[in-house]
């Protein structure tokens, strides 16, 4: 992420772009964004479930990583916004294993290396439970 003179990659976003324009930048924001999603985050079923604390710590590393105005409203909430899709990316992969397996005990041996056991049970709970299934597929 940093550049060869020691000095972190800067980060632009335009004012209602959403994402930076230049490619490079656009791609290492997003990539940098999912590495915190997916090692950082809770994994709340909806993202406004998630604390104001959990999505400000996740804007901070992100910002230890790049030079980005995050006191610009429309640069915090662009990341937001690509670390929401992100989160919601890495809870739909993990929904996916947990359907791949044909029975419920065996998903819960499943071992994902990026969950600690009890966040991964936890999910298994939700996704087994079903009446919270049926509650879903109504929103």
């Amino acid at each position: 992420m940093r550049k060869t003179m020691g000095s972190k990659m800067k980060i632009e976003i335009p004012v209602g772009k959403g994402r930076p324009t230049k490619p490079t930048q656009s791609a290492k924001l997003s990539n940098e964004l999912g590495i915190i999603a997916v090692n950082f985050l809770s994994l709340p079923n909806k993202w406004k479930e998630l604390t104001r604390e959990d999505k400000d710590a996740a804007l901070i590393r992100c910002h230890e990583k790049f030079e980005i105005d995050l006191d610009e409203h429309y640069v915090k909430d662009s990341c937001e916004d690509i670390l929401k899709n992100r989160s919601r990316q890495w809870r739909y992969k993990l929904k996916q294993l947990f359907e791949s397996a044909r029975l419920e005990e065996e998903a819960r041996k499943i071992e994902v290396p990026e969950l600690t056991r009890e966040n991964w049970n936890k999910l298994c709970d939700m996704w087994a439970d079903p009446e919270k299934h049926k509650n879903l597929k109504m929103e």
